[in-house]
């Protein structure tokens, strides 16, 4: 990757922990493709009073030559979110489903 990645958290503590857990998902999505030329990720939690039942959001950009992959997961709907490792795995699935499909579409082209 050309530039660092960036890790910003948004209603939380940051977390080294967290953090850790983000740079070892970027590495393994950069073991994928070495044309990835920035990362920026959000961590996030939902708004409201209180902690139980806010669930965390993750968001993830990928910077490819001509391409930018976006993961903006809100997950209201799934209450294992309220569990932060939980939320950045599936994010991070997600980001890489939509890295190899680009990969996929970027190689059938040429």
């Amino acid at each position: 990757m050309k530039t660092q990645p960036q890790i910003t958290f948004h209603n939380i503590d940051t977390s080294p922990k967290l953090s850790a857990l983000v740079e070892e998902k970027i590495a393994k999505l950069e073991h994928l493709s070495d044309r990835i030329t920035a990362c920026r990720v959000t961590l996030s939690r939902a708004q409201g009073s209180g902690h139980k039942n806010r669930p965390f959001e993750v968001g993830i950009e990928l910077d490819l030559p001509g391409n930018v992959i976006v993961v903006n997961h809100k997950h209201d709907k799934h209450a294992d979110h309220d569990n932060p490792n939980v939320a950045i795995r599936d994010s991070f699935n997600a980001a890489q489903r939509q890295l190899r499909h680009h990969l996929r579409k970027i190689s059938d082209v040429h």
